[in-house]
């Protein structure tokens, strides 16, 4: 029966034959083929919850939060206003109450024009 190299060199006190040294090699390869694949399958799944982590700890920043209302119902309500007798004073103090934002001074110009706003400024 011939020896394996390795176990002349290591001087194993029995000797292994060839074939069965083979066998030992394959199965060891084999092992570590599936180590391998078992640390790269355990990597991607650090990373992606390492990404989904990232994500619930910050605020999205594609997503825009959903405005109180629109431009359109502040002008409805402006014009309501209007209609039932309130200055162009009390609906701005209105609006910016319960709309808020930029658009609210657009609207009232809108609603009572850009003139009434001038004309309560250079009245007082």
């Amino acid at each position: 029966m011939e020896t394996c190299p390795i176990c002349r060199k290591e001087g194993y006190p029995r000797p292994v034959s060839a074939g069965r040294a083979e066998r030992v090699r394959e199965l060891a390869e084999d092992a570590l083929a599936r180590a391998d694949a078992a640390r790269a399958g355990l990597d991607g799944l650090l990373e992606a919850v390492e990404r989904l982590r990232a994500a619930l700890a910050s605020p999205a920043d594609d997503v825009a939060p959903a405005p109180r209302t629109t431009v359109d119902t502040a002008r409805l309500a402006a014009i309501e206003m209007a209609v039932a007798g309130h200055g162009r004073a009390a609906v701005a103090r209105h609006l910016h109450e319960s709309y808020g934002g930029p658009d609210v001074e657009l609207v009232l110009d809108d609603v009572f024009g850009a003139q009434a706003q001038e004309r309560g400024a250079s009245s007082l």
